[in-house]
């Protein structure tokens, strides 16, 4: 077992609890993995990109389409099952955001694209310029590499934000 840090104290616990648990740095929990997010990734291309397995493992990848909307293709379903590591098991799953961050103005829309072995559900769901997009990419099969990414909602920027 790994060495452990300690949480702030947050006070009295549902479970009777005053002391504040201690969380295992090998980034185990009592209820399962703890998600281990990095650093936002930044993306500038003024053209169509494929995106990789580490940047949607990085949780948040902030994409400006530059000049017009873009086709962005998800990494293969091989890509993703290998880059989960070698205990991934069919229902294993990442999520992730993708905002598009285009400012100025036209269509700048990012449209994903699925890679091969990827299903997409729904098959279109456009992320609109300064939206947000939340995906949940599941591991449907492991020996025949296959992932379903889930659209789990689009969020926009309030009016006058």
């Amino acid at each position: 077992m790994g060495v452990f840090t300690e949480m702030p104290t947050l006070g009295l616990f549902p479970w009777g609890k005053t002391s504040t648990p201690a969380i295992p740095s090998d980034g185990f929990g009592v209820n399962g993995p703890l998600r281990k997010f990095g650093v936002p990734i930044t993306l500038s291309t003024a053209s169509d990109l494929t995106y990789t397995i580490a940047q949607l493992l990085s949780g948040y990848i902030l994409r400006d389409p530059t000049a017009d909307a873009r086709n962005d293709v998800f990494p293969t379903a091989t890509k993703i099952v290998n880059g989960l590591g070698p205990s991934v098991v069919v229902g294993s799953y990442i999520d992730f955001w993708i905002k598009n961050s285009a400012t100025s103005g036209g269509t700048k829309d990012l449209i994903p694209i699925a890679g091969a072995g990827i299903t997409l559900s729904p098959s279109a769901a456009e992320i609109a310029k300064l939206q947000t997009a939340v995906y949940r990419a599941m591991v449907t099969n492991v020996d025949t590499p296959a992932v379903t990414i889930y659209c789990l909602g689009i969020l926009a920027v309030p009016t006058g934000s």
